[in-house]
């Protein structure tokens, strides 16, 4: 089982958001699908926008048809995003069932829409922005999503012991610098507003996002300042948003040409592709954003902690 207590003290996975059914994600199902083959991953996190079926159910079956080599091989498991939304997530709800731990206040039909779970040295939180067309009012505090949150991260930092890591992830992103005031000012605001001191005092290493087409990276950053500029033991969590799975409607590469100081410039990249995160016991997390049509390594960060 991977969250037993004979779990290995490594482990390497995959997160990415925004795929879709047709042939512009082919490249990034290649590469990912060498890696499992090479044993280079252990599970697949899909971060939201999965088949953009869009209510329409053929391309549901286009979609898992596509990535079955892949989920055949290891765990693929997911997060909604507002491409799942139609008709209140229930093709998402029925093809995808999600493991839940530390379940409080919490009915069975949101089991798929957030969760967590262990593997190895990491525990992994899924958490849902998608309620009520993003405004997720679960998600704040008293809301069934919140409560259930905060509960999650107790239990989860009084197992550090055996899982020293702490990554989360949602469809939106809660820090992003693409020229979109609706996107990156307004929602994430909004999000950042209900659970980001919930995230900080929790411990969380890694909050990772997708909802745009595109790559970036924070530096440790809470209440929108960077709190230090490497990732020598963070003092607050690192943010990255990997909208690049690859789908239909394109990359988005129009970044703010002043982003603030928690944003690491060099990061942004409008390429498809996808995280290969590496976690060495409770050393170090190995972050490295894989470019899908040259397979070569773009961007890379490591998060150290004292041993």
């Amino acid at each position: 089982s991977p969250s037993s207590a004979s779990s290995p003290p490594s482990v390497k996975f995959a997160m990415y958001g925004d795929m879709g059914a047709t042939d512009v994600a082919d490249n990034t199902l290649l590469r990912l699908l060498a890696a499992a083959h090479g044993h280079a991953l252990d599970f697949v996190l899909h971060i939201g926008d999965i088949s953009y079926a869009d209510g329409y159910q053929p391309l549901w079956d286009q979609f898992l048809v596509k990535v079955e080599p892949l989920a055949a091989r290891l765990p693929y498991m997911t997060a909604p995003g507002n491409h799942e939304d139609f008709f209140d997530f229930a093709a998402y709800r029925n093809r995808f069932q999600m493991p839940v731990q530390n379940l409080v206040g919490v009915s069975r039909r949101n089991m798929s829409l957030f969760w967590s779970a262990n593997y190895g040295p990491v525990h992994v939180i899924a958490f849902s922005c998608e309620g009520y067309w993003g405004l997720a009012p679960d998600l704040k505090p008293g809301g069934a999503q919140y409560e259930w949150l905060v509960n999650d991260l107790n239990v989860a930092n009084q197992n550090r012991d055996k899982q020293p890591w702490i990554v989360m992830f949602a469809h939106r992103p809660l820090y992003c610098t693409y020229n979109s005031k609706k996107r990156c000012e307004v929602q994430a605001g909004y999000y950042r507003g209900m659970i980001e001191e919930v995230i900080a005092q929790g411990g969380v290493d890694l909050v990772v996002g997708a909802h745009l087409h595109n790559y970036e990276r924070t530096l440790p950053v809470y209440r929108s300042s960077a709190v230090q500029s490497n990732y020598s033991n963070p003092q607050a969590p690192v943010y990255a948003v990997v909208g690049t799975g690859g789908n239909k409607e394109g990359t988005q590469g129009n970044f703010q040409q002043d982003p603030p100081e928690w944003s690491v410039p060099s990061s942004r990249l409008s390429e498809w592709g996808f995280a290969h995160v590496e976690v060495e016991g409770a050393c170090s997390l190995k972050w490295s954003f894989v470019e899908s049509y040259s397979g070569e390594v773009a961007d890379t960060f490591t998060i150290t902690r004292p041993c």
